[in-house]
């Protein structure tokens, strides 16, 4: 019984190297190809948004990587005894807005200041499904475990 699906790549297929600026978004598939790729020495930034499963997020949070947008507080929601970015994984909560925007920022600072200097971006999508916020119309990253009838 064979217990792996042989894969054939294409010999001409793009090749980095340790010395490559690379970042990883989206999936916990891209955390863990990440961890992988470091414990191999190579520089990737993994997730600077924590996990993001669809491609509406991916992409804003990209956008907002390229611009250098920084967050405040009025981009957190209080929930559950702590503060939330609908963007951020919960790895970012805190009880503390300003530990959140800490760690949010100085997150996405350093991931602002390698995104022009990429060599390789890597993005995986563990879902299309998209869930918007009803009060802001706008798509979440994570839900924070708030209540289904918060979102459509």
């Amino acid at each position: 019984m064979n217990f792996s699906t042989p894969v054939k790549l294409p010999s001409d297929l793009p090749r980095f190297t340790q010395a490559d600026e690379l970042l990883l978004m989206g999936s916990c598939f891209a955390t863990n190809i990440g961890a992988l790729l470091a414990d191999a020495r190579f520089r990737p930034d993994v997730n600077p948004f924590g996990v993001l499963y669809n491609p509406l997020s991916v992409s804003t949070a990209l956008r907002e990587l390229v611009t250098g947008r920084l967050y405040k507080e009025e981009d957190l929601f209080f929930f559950r005894e702590c503060w939330h970015s609908s963007m951020h994984h919960g790895d970012f909560s805190s009880p503390s807005a300003e530990e959140v925007l800490q760690r949010i920022n100085i997150r996405l600072q350093t991931a602002h200041e390698r995104i022009h200097h990429l060599n390789c971006l890597m993005l995986t999508f563990g879902t299309a499904w998209v869930y918007e916020q009803k009060s802001t119309g706008h798509v979440v990253a994570n839900c924070h475990k708030q209540p289904e009838s918060v979102f459509t």
